[in-house]
């Protein structure tokens, strides 16, 4: 396959199961898809991607974090984290948080398959990737029932072990234009979450341009109501004519970020709502299990949510807030060693 950049058609259709995401069931916004394609499909793209990344194409600029090996969304939390406390000439309190609307699902295939020819600078990897993502159906399973394939017009295909891969190689020459000419990045991005760091108005005028512009020819949305603004600066700043949002905070990579860094009560005290809330169910569950088992419990869905940025947290965290922890963390290990109910 390889060799003649031929794939078997079969491979092209996918099988969605719609999962709703909450009890509300009535609107089709509550449900996520979940797309199974064939095993063979997955177990040739799981060798293709490791060759693809040991090639050219693989080489994206570092300031990409999302679907990168090695990176994960704690590393660019410590870098936007940092940039609030640097020296005065160097530091970046203003931040501008900007949501792509449907981005996998709005790749364009010609483009996508450009850009590839472009990066990887190779006919085979054009055409297996062609071979793959262009004519591909989906089936669309509910109570039972399978739809008649339906031919998808544009996006990723949903399921494809490439399809993260490849939205890394369509976004990567944004992210190369919003570059800085120094050390302090102008831009964070994981996957197509991207936040930009401007020096002043000036530069945040440019940097909301170029995001505009790379949109507009890669045929990308911005949704501005989810976009956000903070940090001490008044800058009456849009994005298409319309004005960006200035929440208090806003959550980025799971941190909650205003106008001084990251709001630390705000993130344990969420930490500590929904921590507490998974303890009340597994107490109601699971006062019969073994302390082992409790203990497992704890180690995976408890201590996991605070675990996700501890090593910000022990820099910055006041004794509120460690109290709060320290508290969730006693009445957590409380029910690990209890004795089990009569």
């Amino acid at each position: 396959m390889l060799k003649h950049g031929v794939t078997p058609d079969v491979w092209n259709t996918s099988h969605i199961y719609p999962i709703p995401k909450s009890s509300d069931s009535n609107t089709i916004d509550n449900f996520r898809p979940i797309a199974l394609t064939p095993m063979l499909r997955r177990i040739f793209e799981s060798i293709f991607l490791e060759y693809l990344n040991s090639t050219e194409i693989s080489k994206f600029i570092q300031y990409q974090a999302g679907f990168r090996k090695g990176y994960s969304t704690l590393t660019h939390s410590i870098i936007s984290h940092d940039l609030f406390y640097l020296s005065a000439e160097n530091k970046r309190p203003d931040r501008i948080f900007i949501d792509l609307k449907q981005a996998y699902d709005r790749v364009d295939n010609d483009i996508l398959l450009k850009k590839v020819k472009d990066k990887s600078q190779s006919d085979l990897i054009t055409t297996v990737i062609y071979m793959l993502f262009t004519n591909c159906h989906s089936t669309i399973s509910i109570n039972g029932a399978i739809s008649e394939p339906i031919k998808r017009g544009r996006g990723l295909f949903q399921g494809s072990l490439l399809s993260p891969f490849l939205f890394n190689v369509y976004i990567d020459d944004l992210i190369i234009k919003l570059s800085s000419n120094n050390m302090i990045p102008s831009a964070l991005l994981f996957a197509d979450d991207i936040q930009l760091m401007p020096v002043d108005y000036c530069d945040a005028t440019r940097l909301i341009k170029i995001v505009e512009d790379w949109c507009s020819i890669n045929r990308m949305e911005i949704n501005v109501k989810k976009s956000g603004f903070t940090g001490p600066s008044l800058w009456p700043l849009t994005i298409n004519g319309h004005s960006i949002p200035r929440p208090m905070s806003y959550k980025y990579l799971g941190l909650p970020i205003n106008k001084e860094g990251i709001n630390w009560l705000s993130f344990v005290t969420d930490c500590t709502t929904k921590s507490n809330k998974i303890l009340k169910y597994m107490q109601v569950k699971g006062n019969n299990w073994p302390p082992i088992t409790r203990l497992a419990l704890f180690k995976s869905n408890i201590r996991s949510i605070w675990e996700y940025a501890a090593p910000l947290m022990a820099l910055a965290l006041s004794e509120v807030e460690f109290g709060l922890l320290e508290q969730a963390q006693q009445g957590s290990l409380a029910w690990v060693v209890a004795e089990k109910s009569s």
